[in-house]
């Protein structure tokens, strides 16, 4: 098998031009190459996170001022932490909605309407 080996490579190396001294007799058959990635780029086609995050932010001041305007007493500053999802969700419960803690479309609805 070895001598098979050593014969093929030399083989190789005098059909490719080469000396025989320069065949490789130990290296393994190159894997083929992998093409080259592409960066990582966002479709044309969305918005960058930065964007959906400054929305959410505003969305979330806005809920907090408008349950500040029904007693709930929180810190306007865009952020949904544990006191703002309590507010959403008393406010939900008090308004006959799913106490969910989230914003959902019928829990701004009825805090705009009010």
């Amino acid at each position: 098998m070895k001598k098979s080996i050593i014969t093929l490579s030399v083989l190789g190396a005098l059909s490719l031009g080469l000396p025989a001294a320069m065949a490789d007799t130990t290296a393994m058959p190159a894997a083929p190459a992998k093409p080259a990635s592409k960066p990582m780029m966002a479709p044309a086609h969305k918005k960058p996170m930065m964007k959906h995050v400054m929305h959410a932010s505003m969305m979330v001041k806005k809920a907090q001022e408008a349950l500040n305007k029904h007693g709930a007493m929180l810190k306007v500053d865009g952020m949904m932490g544990p006191k703002t999802r309590a507010a959403i969700m008393s406010f939900q419960k008090a308004n006959g909605l799913k106490p969910t803690g989230h914003l959902t479309k019928m829990t701004l609805g009825k805090l705009e309407a009010k």
